[in-house]
């Protein structure tokens, strides 16, 4: 997943990394859109260290896409708490 510039036209919300659940179904992003709601997405078992070093940092969701894309927030270091 390519990194993205946000603009205003575009369906990219900022959110947080807040963390992955290993499930029966594969891992998952745990992603905060607020302080009350949390998504669950699907993440590529081969992208799982990447994602990991990305924990408690800001994070785009694609919301064209379904189900909801992750990508990656394309200034690294940069915490969203």
């Amino acid at each position: 997943m390519p990194n993205v510039h946000p603009t205003p036209s575009s369906a990219l919300r900022a959110a947080c990394l807040r963390g992955i659940a290993l499930t029966h179904d594969g891992p998952q992003a745990v992603v905060a859109m607020s302080a009350e709601q949390h998504l669950l997405l699907p993440l590529p078992a081969a992208e799982l260290a990447r994602w990991q070093a990305r924990v408690g940092q800001r994070v785009w969701l694609d919301l064209d896409t379904q189900p909801v894309r992750l990508q990656a927030e394309p200034l690294p270091g940069v915490r969203h708490d």
